[in-house]
């Protein structure tokens, strides 16, 4: 050890006094904070030109120039000729080179070379031996000069694997110097990875940070560049001709690996555990194949039928309001068509959720018969009045728009015209095979289930033994958690009300578990306990005791999230009545908040206002008693003597 420390101490005196720098001046060290600022374009083709070498490695010079101490900035690339799988110093052609500086300062870039970049194909980002001979010829020249090695393969959207490297001077190493200064924390932030740290890194060379420098208008145009707009979704990939020459392809496709897959299940059951490691590897997998392409053959189909299902009213109500010449529309006439969809569709409706007239107001407009699919017809692909060129992707469209399309095909126009927006329109008896086209796609069903059991209103018990929907107790747990409104109709069977009609077991614990109910609509049909109802009752109070023992039982086993109690009934019940006000004493003292339905929110309202209003007037009355409570009238006139 102390000869190491001699020797060292000799080669620091010989460096004061020889020809390298003077004792008296101390060497220009680099800052480990020294950035390398790449621009977007330079980026993109160093990705490009390292993607289109895969496998082989290729290499280009940078260029751009040095600022200061701290940055260095590449604006822009050019790849060099090459030829083999490796990167070399000899890859660097100065003919090449000399000719393109030229040829890029007529084109107004004046930037010199700061470095050169090769690509490490799926093997990370370091420098090997011939690399460091390369970075040595580079540093000839230009003592700052960069290598940047960038992998094409490892790199994703979002996240690119690249790194920059400079050499380490032996000589540093060797007088116990260290190769860049230290003035921030800027050098240490990137983790370095072990196969970089094996391949000499620290030791034969030093990574250098990059940052990607973009303007206002390059950002605006990375964001742009594979942007997609919801509109593309309305365009039609093909005609009906194409889509059915697909269909036949697909299914002779699941033929086939129905035949693979069944082959595959006998082999299985004679070959050993040994021979089945081995005999399907790298081998096509029928059974995931089958699931692919149905997956796919269903989608593609259910989108077609959508698409015609949407354009349907709007096709027939375009070609309803052409005029005489069957050809051409006015402008008051493209009004009216507009108008009417709209009134169909319904005023609470937007115009972005309305897809039927915008995509069908094409067909209001003339056509030239030169292309005029009518006037093409043939036997391949014509079907119905004329051609279609695309199918419809309905699965491209977005969520809101598909949930809108959803609710008018189950609930119809007249639920999108409700007088009030809370009000859940019933689903029909009659509208429930249109609930069928959801069972055709795994996707489509999965996410029109919410909305489906989300916008209608379960009853928790058979209201007369008829069901209309079933009850959440009579529903799997699947569908059972999208619930969010139940309803409780009261009044009828008000002598003798059904046994089923208490809060069980199997009831509580389905109540429990539904955690998106947050609200709960009781309606009251009739109130037993009016005198009209005298000789017919069993008891002035025996329904309303009852009525008001099960919204009690109902409310202590619903959830927190059930905060909001609707109460409704006919219009002609009191809603101060007795049984409705025992129902609200029950409800206020659950904690939850009340609410009037649509039936008796004008009444109710104006009953509070009456009410307050007589208040108002009983507190001044019993002021003016209590004052005359508070004098003493003497016998004789006009004296009043106070207390």
């Amino acid at each position: 050890m102390d000869r190491f420390n001699r020797l060292l101490h000799a080669a620091q005196n010989m460096g004061g006094a020889g020809g390298g720098n003077p004792g008296g001046d101390q060497q220009n060290l680099l800052d480990n904070s020294e950035t390398v600022y790449i621009s977007s374009l330079a980026l993109l083709k160093m990705l490009r030109h390292g993607r289109a070498g895969v496998p082989m490695e290729v290499m280009g010079l940078m260029l751009g120039e040095f600022v200061d101490d701290f940055t260095v900035r590449v604006v822009d690339v050019f790849a060099m000729p090459q030829s083999g799988t490796s990167v070399s110093v000899e890859s660097v052609d100065p003919v090449f080179q000399t000719k393109m500086m030229d040829m890029l300062r007529q084109t107004g870039r004046p930037e010199t070379v700061v470095g050169w970049y090769h690509s490490h194909p799926g093997f990370g980002c370091w420098l090997s031996s011939v690399d460091i001979n390369t970075q040595q010829s580079f540093e000839q020249l230009t003592p700052r000069a960069v290598a940047v090695v960038v992998d094409p393969i490892q790199s994703v959207k979002g996240k690119v694997v690249i790194d920059a490297f400079r050499l380490i001077n032996p000589q540093t190493l060797m007088m116990g110097q260290e190769p860049r200064q230290t003035t921030s924390n800027l050098g240490h932030l990137n983790k370095p990875s072990i196969q970089a740290l094996i391949h000499g890194l620290n030791r034969h060379y030093y990574s250098i940070g990059i940052q990607y420098r973009k303007t206002g208008l390059e950002e605006n145009m990375l964001m742009n560049l594979h942007k997609e707009v919801w509109t593309e979704g309305l365009e039609l990939p093909g005609s009906f001709g194409a889509e059915r020459k697909k269909t036949e392809e697909g299914l002779k496709k699941l033929v086939d690996l129905a035949d693979g897959y069944e082959k595959r299940v006998r082999e299985e059951n004679e070959l050993t555990k040994e021979q089945l490691k081995t005999r399907y590897v790298g081998k096509v997998d029928p059974k995931k194949h089958i699931e692919d392409v149905g997956q796919q053959l269903i989608e593609d189909n259910i989108v077609a039928v959508s698409r015609q299902m949407i354009d349907k009213e709007a096709s027939r109500a375009a070609a309803h309001h052409r005029e005489h010449d069957g050809q051409t529309m006015s402008s008051s006439a493209l009004a009216h068509l507009a108008v009417e969809l709209g009134e169909e569709l319904g005023p609470n409706s937007s115009p972005m959720v309305r897809p039927s007239w915008k995509l069908n107001l094409k067909n209001a407009f003339p056509i030239p018969e030169d292309r005029d699919p009518r006037c093409q017809r043939n036997s391949t692909n014509y079907d119905g009045d004329f051609v279609r060129q695309r199918t419809f992707p309905f699965l491209s469209l977005p969520p809101e728009l598909r949930n809108r399309i959803y609710y008018l095909t189950w609930f119809g126009t007249s639920a999108v015209q409700a007088v009030h927006r809370d009000s859940y329109p019933p689903l029909a008896a009659s509208d429930r095979g249109r609930l069928n086209l959801t069972l055709v796609c795994r996707r489509l069903h999965l996410e029109s289930t919410h909305l489906l059991y989300s916008s209608t209103s379960f009853r928790l018990f058979p209201l007369q033994d008829f069901l209309y929907l079933p009850t959440p107790l009579s529903l799997s747990p699947h569908y059972r958690t999208h619930i969010t409104t139940l309803s409780l109709i009261v009044g009828s069977s008000w002598t003798n009300p059904p046994s089923a009609w208490r809060v069980g077991k199997a009831l509580t614990r389905c109540l429990s578990r539904l955690k998106l109910v947050h609200t709960l609509k009781i309606f009251i049909e009739v109130d037993p306990s009016v005198p009209m109802f005298t000789g017919f009752r069993r008891s002035e109070t025996f329904y309303t005791d009852w009525c008001g023992d099960l919204v009690r039982d109902v409310l202590k086993v619903l959830t927190s999230n059930c905060e909001v109690v609707e109460v409704d009934g006919n219009p002609g019940i009191d809603p101060h009545g007795p049984l409705s006000t025992r129902i609200v004493s029950e409800v206020e003292a659950s904690g939850r908040k009340v609410r009037w339905g649509l039936e008796w929110a004008d009444k109710a309202k104006a009953v509070e206002e009456q009410r307050v209003l007589g208040l108002a007037r009983g507190i001044a009355m019993d002021e003016l008693a209590d004052q005359l409570t508070g004098m003493k009238i003497s016998s004789g006139p006009g004296k009043i003597l106070s207390h």
